[in-house]
């Protein structure tokens, strides 16, 4: 093979290593034989894996829906920032949690409302 793609064996191997750590091809080498063998991928793995990320999704957006639902029933509201002569990039949107919008440790009380 390497003959093939005329580089040497040594060359072809690192490379092929390189390839198959990054992804980009789904191979194992096997380096008793000098043979590249290819991996192949199970409809049962594949369906695990897009289950486990469907559910991941779920959870993260459930959790984002969850925070919103309790600043909105905690009447809490995060303002624009005014344009012209503002403090551009000082201090907007959420970035002083406890400041003149949140009372006292409010967006602690919020958090711990969300399931973990």
């Amino acid at each position: 093979m390497a003959s093939a793609f005329r580089t040497t064996v040594p060359a072809l191997e690192k490379e092929l290593a390189k390839l198959i750590t990054s992804n980009e091809i789904l191979a194992r080498i096997d380096s008793f034989n000098r043979r590249l063998v290819a991996r192949q991928v199970t409809q049962r793995t594949e369906a695990y894996d897009k289950t486990i990320e469907t559910g991941e999704n779920f959870q993260t957006n459930s959790r984002a829906l969850l925070l919103r639902v309790n600043l909105t029933r905690n009447n809490f509201m995060v303002k624009p920032p005014q344009r012209g002569g503002g403090m551009m990039g000082m201090g907007g949107g959420m970035s002083g949690m406890g400041g003149p919008m949140m009372g006292g440790g409010m967006m602690a009380n919020l958090m711990g409302m969300m399931p973990r």
